[in-house]
């Protein structure tokens, strides 16, 4: 954080999981340009907006077939994603999906060992 605009949340902030749930499960990337023009339940919008969140890219973290994530891009003033984001970010993501997969899987392996061993 910069110590311009809206400071983040703190680490390990809750968010309502009735309101996310269904918004963070995605098939595709989503770019919002105006979270208050987008088609979004009205709570999601509502929370958005109170954040002080005015653009969003929603990138879901896809390992095999099951989507072990989902990171939110978000922006403070309204902006247009361009053609060269939207085709830049995806492939980032996927790099970024590996290295979270092969944390987790290191994590696991380490845990089974400290219980044989």
């Amino acid at each position: 954080y910069s110590g311009y605009g809206t400071p983040p949340p703190p680490v390990h902030t809750e968010y309502p999981r009735t309101v996310y749930e269904r918004h963070l499960h995605i098939a595709a990337p989503l770019f919002i340009d105006a979270v208050n023009h987008a088609s979004l339940d009205e709570s999601f919008r509502a929370l958005l907006l109170e954040q002080k969140v005015h653009s969003l890219a929603m990138l879901p973290l896809v390992a095999g077939k099951r989507q072990i994530g989902t990171l939110m891009l978000e922006g403070e003033t309204q902006r247009t994603f361009t053609g060269s984001e939207t085709r830049i970010l995806p492939p980032l993501i996927d790099q970024l999906t590996i290295s979270v997969e092969n944390q987790r899987l290191f994590a696991q392996t380490q845990a089974a060992l400290a219980e044989t061993g």
